[in-house]
């Protein structure tokens, strides 16, 4: 299973970036959201004819 980020690291990550935190945070978000909906996500994906 995949370990979460969590804050201190993304803030290690980003710490010498004006804008770094806002982009981290945004992309943590949806990545977290990714990993909530990742059976809908699959489900859709073999449903789709497409591959």
């Amino acid at each position: 299973m995949i370990k979460p980020l969590d804050d201190k690291f993304l803030a290690k990550v980003t710490g010498g970036y004006g804008y770094g935190n806002f982009v981290a945070s945004a992309i943590y978000s949806v990545a977290k959201s990714a990993w909530h909906h990742r059976r809908d996500i699959g489900q859709g994906y073999l449903d789709s004819p497409f591959h």
